[in-house]
């Protein structure tokens, strides 16, 4: 897509390492495009990997840029690449960044997104770094411990990432909790669902305890299935749906939580694939669960506030400041599969809680999560520095 300098508008170049599409991804391109009328934003990503995310950009309007980046694996040859062209994929950003006169880099993605930091510190411009994890391992913080003292300054995605991240960082700089923003009107509850053939049959006639979430073990399936299985036999009338894509790397664990499900003879599991639009999903749910062993701000559980969903989930991020207990849901603490099934056998048996609380978490996402409101928060950020 062709970039343009835009008069009396700072520009921003929002730079994440990673293609697929996920949560980090999905703010990137909700919050640009609520801005737009105030801040030039382009987004940098890789090449690989990303065309979805160019797809979704592509659809909202939203100036990209894409490079060739090399990304942190545990798969030998490309961790090796990672290092080989280090350099190289750093000077071609900082050559880019001068050329454009970008006024702010903003550093998405996380604390192991170095090149876009490095680039912009070789060139002179302001670097803001958002933070959206609360868990790393320790050569990553050490990395960043070192380098985030550079940054001019910091978005926290939640305050526990803030309290796991602000000892590293300068407490001088101006700083934010932003947390992921939803587009309350996008994700309604008054939106027409239309249901896939396949989908429809899996539910028909049954409740429907729903998550959205890549496999993987952060997002806790394990525990979702476990969940599951204490249901099998005794509310058959209960299934558990994940939706959401497995990537190469996680096959192995796909396989081990396919096992858990095969131990009662009753299978109340299914895995769905990545889809475009999950809001025909979270319209059918009658649940969201969220069985995370780490998050901080997750966007799938604000959209499933936001079409009006009672949520149980475990206590992770900032969620139990949005997921108030018994008000709009329960928390349960990580990997107690007993806590969270007893909280949804609640929810199952009362019809007229489950729709308080919905009432209430589409009441609490539009005021405190909105993209309106998270948007602002990031033109104030920008402004600071």
């Amino acid at each position: 897509m062709g970039i343009g300098k835009t008069l009396n508008k700072l520009r921003v170049a929002n730079i994440i390492e990673e293609g697929k599409i996920g949560g980090p991804q999905i703010r990137i391109v909700n919050v640009a495009k609520a801005m737009k009328a105030e801040i030039d934003t382009t987004v940098i990503m890789p090449n690989e990997n990303s065309e979805p995310f160019q797809k979704l950009l592509d659809e909202n309007d939203v100036s990209y840029k894409t490079f060739w980046m090399s990304r942190i694996t545990k798969e030998v040859l490309i961790a090796l690449r990672y290092f080989v062209f280090f350099p190289y994929e750093i000077a071609r950003l900082a050559i880019y960044f001068h050329k454009e006169k970008f006024d702010i880099v903003h550093v998405s993605g996380g604390s192991w997104q170095y090149k876009g930091f490095l680039a912009a510190k070789l060139t002179g411009i302001k670097v803001i770094w958002h933070l959206n994890d609360t868990m790393m391992p320790l050569i990553f913080k050490v990395i960043f411990g070192l380098l985030s003292k550079y940054a001019d300054s910091y978005i926290y995605a939640s305050e526990r990432t803030k309290s796991y991240y602000e000892k590293y960082c300068d407490k001088s700089k101006s700083s934010a909790v932003i947390p992921a923003p939803v587009d309350t009107i996008k994700f309604s509850q008054d939106y027409e669902i239309k249901l896939d053939r396949d989908f429809e049959q899996i539910c028909h006639e049954k409740m429907v305890v729903g998550m959205v979430a890549n496999i993987n073990p952060v997002k806790g399936i394990d525990t979702f299935v476990k969940v599951a299985r204490t249901f099998s036999e005794s509310m058959p009338e209960v299934v558990f749906v994940v939706v959401g894509p497995t990537h190469k790397n996680q096959l192995e664990y796909f396989k081990s939580v396919k096992k858990i499900n095969s131990m009662k003879p009753i299978g109340n599991v299914v895995f769905l694939d990545a889809r475009e639009d999950v809001r025909p999903f979270l319209k059918r749910f009658d649940i969201y669960l969220c069985t995370s062993r780490a998050e901080s701000s997750p966007l799938s559980v604000w959209e499933a506030m936001s079409m009006g969903k009672p949520i149980v989930s475990t206590n992770v991020g900032d969620v139990p400041l949005y997921v108030k207990h018994k008000i709009n849901g329960f928390i349960a603490e990580t990997e107690d599969y007993k806590s969270l099934g007893s909280y949804i056998a609640i929810l199952l048996q009362k019809p007229s809680m489950r729709t308080a609380f919905g009432q209430n978490s589409r009441e609490i996402a539009i005021n405190e999560l909105d993209i309106s409101i998270c948007s602002k928060r990031h033109i104030d950020a920008y402004l600071s520095v």
